[in-house]
């Protein structure tokens, strides 16, 4: 199961992006986008090549609309938990999230997910 974004915040959150990519930390490799939740193995679909070998059949899909709406600290708590910024020493965390709880000045934010849903079986069975 992956939860992929289907649309942008809204409101935006352009300016808290922004803050969040000039705070990255220097000099560390991401062999991914550290804010896409789209993980190179599930856009890759690399992660099927288990199932060629196996005695499963081949996974079956469904794609459902998975609305999210949060307050400002739900958004706050949200951004905190990517990995990259749950890493960082909390001498820079705190006053990185204060900082982001300072850029949203909205009370609600509303995103449109698409959870995708996979599912197999052992071949053979009924």
């Amino acid at each position: 199961m992956w939860n992929i974004p289907a649309t942008p915040w809204e409101p935006s959150i352009t300016a808290v992006e922004r803050l969040l990519r000039e705070r990255l930390p220097k000099g560390q490799e991401f062999d991914y986008d550290p804010f896409d939740l789209n993980p190179r193995r599930h856009a890759s679909g690399e992660w099927r090549q288990a199932f060629a070998a196996s005695p499963f059949e081949s996974p079956q899909t469904r794609r459902i609309p998975n609305p999210h709406k949060l307050d400002r600290d739900g958004l706050v708590a949200f951004l905190a938990s990517m990995g990259w910024i749950a890493d960082l020493p909390d001498e820079v965390r705190f006053p990185l999230l204060e900082e982001v709880n300072v850029l949203l000045d909205t009370a609600e934010y509303r995103r449109l997910w698409e959870t995708h849903v996979y599912w197999t079986r052992l071949s053979g069975v009924l």
